[in-house]
């Protein structure tokens, strides 16, 4: 495999992961699993500053916690993205642009409730 030609030594490398990742699914889809864990609570614990909970309300259950854009327009970006439902590929952008500001940690509920109430949350409009 001594390949001096950068291209022939990448596609090389492509096709034993994909070699190897055939023959393991089960412990490939383990390994991506942990990783995408482990983007998620880097992205999270950033933009939580620690907290991991949510700005809003403060649930902290962390199954439940989301990335908001505070601006909005999530969907245009993700469709930048070429990402239709976010998560993973929004996490590794935000962790490349080094956690640029406008996004924010809010439980599912308070993110759904912003979207469908002119970015007023339900809790907002309790108090």
């Amino acid at each position: 495999m001594p390949y001096k030609d950068k291209d022939k030594k990448r596609e090389y490398s492509r096709q034993k992961r994909l070699e190897w990742r055939r023959k393991h699914p089960e412990l490939d889809r383990e390994r991506n699993k942990k990783y995408k864990q482990k983007l998620r609570i880097a992205v999270l614990t950033f933009y939580s500053r620690g907290a991991l909970n949510c700005e809003c309300c403060g649930d902290d259950h962390f199954p439940f916690l989301t990335i908001d854009h505070i601006s909005g327009g999530g969907r245009k970006h993700r469709t930048d993205l070429k990402n239709r439902s976010g998560g993973q590929l929004l996490y590794i952008w935000l962790i490349k642009n080094n956690f640029p500001a406008g996004f924010r940690v809010l439980c599912w509920n308070c993110n759904c409730g912003r979207r469908l109430n002119n970015n007023i949350c339900p809790h907002e409009q309790e108090k």
